[in-house]
């Protein structure tokens, strides 16, 4: 049993650690999420000492549209990126686990080749 998991073809390799590519694509996204939410509490502070609606709107403009818009975009990079390593990190599960199937198809029993084939003494000579 044991000369058998060592030929596992997944015996002698270590599970790799999650791998953090593009570390500074996280850093931009974070920092366009952070700078989303500073021109959105901008905008409210610019808006927020006026009661008039025209006073109101280049803040608004100005500040929270921009802010929003750089939040939404911020998130669904953030998304797709997590999106992608999850993908990744799928693919290298699949392809662990396609090697072990591969390796128990090839693998075979002792004891039903002995069932299956034909011993000596029982095969006729005609």
């Amino acid at each position: 049993m044991t000369e058998q998991l060592d030929e596992h073809p997944l015996a002698g390799q270590d599970v790799p650690a999650p791998r953090r590519q593009g570390q500074i694509g996280d850093v931009l996204i974070w920092l366009a999420i952070a700078l989303g939410a500073v021109l959105l509490f901008a905008g409210y502070w610019g808006a927020s000492d006026s009661t008039d609606s025209g006073e109101q709107l280049p803040y608004l403009a100005s500040g929270t549209a921009p802010g929003v818009a750089l939040v939404i975009v911020g998130c669904a990079l953030m998304i797709r990126r997590e999106h992608a390593r999850d993908r990744a990190a799928i693919r290298s599960v699949t392809e662990r686990f396609d090697a072990v199937l591969v390796w128990l198809a090839s693998a075979s029993d002792p004891s039903e080749e002995e069932s299956t084939t034909p011993r000596p003494e029982t095969v006729s000579r005609s």
